[in-house]
């Protein structure tokens, strides 16, 4: 299994439509073959970050998923996000269970 964790910065005062596409994202990967589960989470210091926290069950599933998706450009004013950085984490013991 694998957990990606990333974080977007939005633009300024585009959080909600982030946070919307974030979510349609989500929905999106629900089909996807290899996906086990996808939190957002924000820090409450700073509503211009929203992260995400996304497991799937190895990393060629991810992969795939990622490949057929279509990437936005920053510098499109439709686009919220001014950056995203994410990192790809091999998980190596699970406590409890996640929930969602």
């Amino acid at each position: 299994m694998i957990v990606v964790i990333s974080h977007h910065w939005c633009k300024p005062s585009m959080e909600a439509l982030a946070r919307e596409k974030i979510d349609q994202s989500g929905n999106t990967m629900e089909s996807a073959p290899g996906f086990l589960y996808r939190y957002r989470i924000e820090p409450p210091a700073d509503p211009t970050q929203i992260s995400t926290m996304t497991a799937w069950t190895d990393e060629a599933s991810y992969r795939s998923y990622r490949a057929a998706r279509k990437p936005s450009d920053p510098k499109d004013p439709s686009v919220p996000y001014a950056r995203v950085a994410s990192e790809v984490f091999d998980v190596q013991r699970v406590h409890g269970r996640p929930q969602g």
